[in-house]
């Protein structure tokens, strides 16, 4: 009861990309130097496979790897600036605030601890031991589960709209921050899209808003 209570009074939804938006790098090419896997990665990049087996494909590059090595790893990327300002802004107007990622929830997850995030939705790396298998599952968030709202069968929007039928929140109040290729069908669907230091063209194009500098104290001002 008091979880449907706080529902109720939190009635918006903001998610946040991790790779170049949360973090000031990506985490898997920050894995690639530190771990030495570099032309592996790139060689499964140039493939262009579809989402699904080039996520698989580079999950088995981490086979081996320590968690603790991986959180660690994480620790040193920098964050960007005004993170914990921005945070406190959005639950003070009534948000729901999560990540939304390609990369691992064990990633996602220490960021979420970390920094009071309500949720996220990533891929699941599989440890054994505290010691990464190689093997990932896609969570079904990524998938539709009603009627395809874009042509892509794994996408970013389905798990945002999963969230909020999770938190009763309407799409016109969800606020989505990011800055790739793979965050565009969020940020054009979203009631305010915010393309964040992209260097995608078409992200520009889709947002509501545009911001250049890494800097969330200037996502602020939107949100007034």
């Amino acid at each position: 009861m008091v979880l449907e209570s706080k529902y109720i009074r939190r009635s918006k939804l903001a998610v946040f990309d991790m790779d170049h938006t949360i973090l000031r790098a990506s985490f898997i090419k920050t894995a690639a130097r530190a771990f030495h896997f570099q032309n592996e990665l790139s060689a499964i990049a140039a493939l262009n496979e579809e989402p699904v087996a080039r996520t698989q494909k580079i999950a088995r590059l981490l086979k081996g790897k320590k968690k603790s090595e991986l959180l660690d790893l994480t620790d040193h990327i920098p964050v960007t600036e005004g993170l914990e300002e921005l945070l406190r802004k959005l639950k003070s107007e009534g948000y729901h605030i999560g990540i939304i990622s390609d990369s691992y929830s064990c990633i996602t997850n220490h960021l979420k601890n970390k920094f009071g995030f309500d949720f996220t939705v990533a891929n699941h790396l599989e440890f054994h031991d505290q010691i990464a298998t190689g093997n990932v599952t896609i969570p079904d968030d990524f998938y539709p589960a009603k009627e395809r709202q874009c042509r892509h069968g794994y996408c970013k929007l389905n798990a945002l709209l999963k969230a909020c039928r999770t938190y009763n929140v309407v799409l016109k109040n969800t606020l989505v921050i990011g800055d790739g290729e793979n965050d565009l069908c969020c940020i054009q669907m979203a009631g305010t899209g915010i393309s964040f230091c992209s260097t995608t063209d078409l992200a520009d194009f889709q947002a509501d808003h545009i911001i250049k500098e890494p800097d969330f104290k200037l996502v602020i001002p939107v949100l007034d």
